[in-house]
């Protein structure tokens, strides 16, 4: 399989997917503590590498490729304790 994507272009191999809902990361994270009863206070920093901002920007969002239908949240409900 990876023989074949790399020999392959990308825009015909791998199919973008996203989810069915856009969230923030903070929120995601905050949920996912909650979920687990972590006693961890969250806090964010600022982005300081050129990664970190992409995704402030959205790029890395395709709002237009939804792919399944389990939330965040139903998928947190899977893993509470």
């Amino acid at each position: 399989m990876l023989l074949a994507i790399l020999s392959a272009k990308a825009s015909r191999v791998i199919t973008t997917v996203g989810g069915p809902e856009i969230m923030g990361l903070e929120h995601m994270t905050a949920d996912y503590l909650n979920a687990i009863s972590s006693q961890q206070q969250l806090h964010m920093v600022d982005a300081t590498q050129p990664r970190e901002f992409r995704f402030r920007t959205g790029a890395n969002l395709v709002p237009d490729s939804k792919f399944g239908k389990i939330t965040w949240a139903r998928f947190l409900e899977g893993i509470k304790r």
